[in-house]
Formats: structure tokens, C-alpha cells, sequence
């Protein structure tokens, strides 16, 4: 079994774990942000992290991802859906005062008028985000949670696949994408997992040989090759267009035959980027190893210092600050980790 090798070299190397995951990891977490705090009229430096970011986090989730001989539904709720519905139950409580006394911009946000009174308001978002987790679109106060939604049906699928085979699963897998193309619609982000499942069985089955090729690799060839996959990376990128995982997007600027190959290549070329440049750090640091362990709250709670960039400071979301920018909302992001690791853990499924 591939994943149990990955786990015994992760047990043999820089305390537990392979340290170029983790930095790799932790520099995705911050593209992500980056990302989400350039306008969405800046086209080319969105279009790039997007080509490969989320994929990049699914290929790695597979890799870490352990088969234990049965499909562990009340783990992965735990792990999943409950920091799911946690943060974005926090996001609710905390930006509806700041969206009603007009801190930040509701119209704009939810496309709907500002109700009279707050309490009013609760009940309004409350309902725009039931409706957003059933239809898997941006009534969610967490947009970014689609990732561990999606997440969990990939794990639950995988396990499934180990479990009954491939042909069982191939038949049921179908149907699933048939029901999805028929509906058109994204219920509970099954289409997100239909589009992220790719890289997560390509980490879950490829992760131990991922590992020993690029650790077998001389630094040279580390640092040359990611070079190639970064040319490739912006080459299919421009050829490709603008991607969303979220959106359900393979591309803009061709049919989606041709769209759907150029994503993937796009996705692994990107993901191989970050993997082979990363991979130059062979020692743990315990910071690193911290922040990498604290992606789950980045990704819940990075929407409200999004907001922040976006309606009280939109001066500084231009690339070059908003990259600075996006640093600080990291490290902002990372604080309340510890604080929600300390005081609430059940957040985070602990």
C-alpha cells in the first residue's frame, strides 16, 4: 500500500514529518490569500495562482491521506464538516454587526439591500448560507470552506475505491457526475469534489514516488526543473485562461474538451513547481511545521481579513501590496489558531 510507505518515511524524516511539505504548504496558504486579495480585475496574477492552488492542496491531501481499512465516516465529519460549519458560523457572527453599521459594504457583498435592523439581518445571511451550502455557491459566510467540503467526499470516495474496487466504484462514480450534469447544480460542492478528485487520487496512489524521486534529485536539478514547470505553468496559463475550482471553470478560452486537458496539465505543472522548488528544504523548523498545522483556520477565517482588504483598504490591493498584505493577514490568521486551538479546539475537530 503506497500511503503506508509515504507514512513510514514522513515517521523517519525531520521528526515526523517531510519538511517540504511543509513549507510548500505554507506558501500555497499564502497564494491562496494573495489570490483573494487582488482585485478581480487584475487578471494575470489571479489567473496564475488559481491555475494551480487548489489542486496543489488536494495532490498533497491525497498524499498524507492514510487508507485504514474501512470508511471512517465519524473521522472525517469530525476533521471536516464540523470546521466546516465552525468557522463559518464564526464568519456569521462576526461580520453581520460590520456589514450592518456599514464597516463593510452588504450590497455589494450579497447583491441585496441592507435590511432595517440587525437581528433582521442574522436572518437573512442565515438563510443566504443555508441555501449556500446546499447549492454550493457564495452565500456561504466562508466561501473558501467549499475546500473541506469537497475534501471530505474525496476521502470518503478514495476509501471506497480501497475498500470495493475499482469497477464498483467506477459505476457508482457514473452516476454521481451524470445526476451533477443533468442538474446543473452544485449540491453540497459534489462538483467541487468531482473536479478535485483527480489530484487527490493521483496524490493518494503517487505520494510515496513523488517523495523518493525528489528527494533522490540533486539540488541543481531540483531548482532547474522548477524552473521548467514554472515556464510551463505561465505558458499554459496564458493559453488556457481563467480557472475556478470554486466557480467549476476548467478554462475560458476554448471548449471544454480542450479546456479540461489544459487545466490538469496547468494544475500538475504548478503543483510540481512548488513540490520540486520546496523541496531544496530538507530541515523541519518548528515554525514552519506550526503554520502548516494551522492551514485549516487560514482557510476558514481568511475571508474576514479579505473583507478587510477589500472595503477599508482597497488602496493596498495592488500586486506588490497586496502580496505585503497578504503576509500580514497570514500571520493574523495563524494568531487566531492559537487562540481557537487553546480555547474552542472542537473547531478545529480535535
Amino acid at each position: 500500500m503506497p500511503e503506508n510507505i509515504l507514512y513510514n518515511k514522513i515517521s523517519s524524516i525531520g521528526g515526523g514529518r517531510i519538511a517540504f511539505l511543509d513549507y510548500s504548504r505554507v506558501f500555497a496558504a499564502l497564494l491562496v490569500i494573495y489570490g483573494h486579495v487582488l482585485p478581480y480585475d487584475n487578471y494575470i496574477p489571479r489567473t496564475f495562482i488559481y491555475s494551480f492552488h487548489m489542486p496543489f492542496f488536494f495532490i498533497v491531501s491525497g498524499m498524507l491521506h492514510k487508507y485504514k481499512g474501512c470508511i471512517n465516516f465519524r473521522k472525517y465529519i469530525k476533521t471536516l464538516i464540523v470546521p466546516a460549519l465552525s468557522f463559518n458560523v464564526i464568519v456569521w457572527l462576526i461580520s453581520v454587526p460590520l456589514f450592518y453599521y456599514g464597516i463593510w459594504d452588504y450590497e455589494m457583498r450579497y447583491n441585496m439591500p441592507l435590511p432595517s435592523s440587525i437581528w433582521e439581518l442574522y436572518v437573512q445571511t442565515a438563510i443566504k448560507a443555508v441555501y449556500g451550502f446546499a447549492g454550493g455557491h457564495s452565500g456561504m459566510p466562508s466561501g473558501p470552506c467549499w475546500f473541506l467540503i469537497a475534501l471530505f467526499y474525496c476521502k470518503i470516495g478514495t476509501d471506497m475505491l480501497r475498500k470495493y474496487g475499482f469497477k464498483k466504484m467506477l459505476f457508482l462514480a457514473a452516476i454521481v457526475v451524470l445526476i451533477v450534469f443533468l442538474v446543473h447544480k452544485n449540491l453540497f460542492c459534489i462538483g467541487n469534489a468531482i473536479m478535485a478528485a483527480p489530484f487527490f487520487l493521483f496524490g493518494h496512489y503517487f505520494g510515496s514516488k513523488i517523495i523518493s524521486v525528489t528527494e533522490s534529485m540533486k539540488v541543481s536539478v531540483k531548482l532547474v526543473m522548477s524552473m521548467v514547470f514554472l515556464c510551463m505553468t505561465i505558458a499554459l496559463t496564458i493559453l488556457n485562461g481563467q480557472v475556478s475550482m470554486w466557480g467549476l471553470s476548467y478554462g475560458q478560452k476554448f471548449p471544454l474538451p480542450v479546456s479540461f486537458l489544459l487545466f490538469h496539465a496547468n494544475a500538475f505543472a504548478g503543483s510540481f513547481m512548488l513540490l520540486l522548488f520546496f523541496s531544496i528544504f530538507k530541515k523541519s523548523v518548528q515554525f514552519v511545521t506550526s503554520m502548516a498545522n494551522s492551514l485549516i483556520t487560514i482557510l476558514g477565517i481568511q475571508i474576514l481579513f479579505i473583507y478587510v482588504s477589500w472595503y477599508n483598504l482597497p488602496m493596498l490591493t495592488t500586486p506588490l501590496y497586496g502580496f505585503l498584505l497578504s503576509v500580514v493577514f497570514l500571520f493574523g490568521c495563524y494568531g487566531i489558531h492559537i487562540v481557537i486551538k487553546r480555547y474552542i479546539p472542537f473547531v478545529l475537530g480535535k
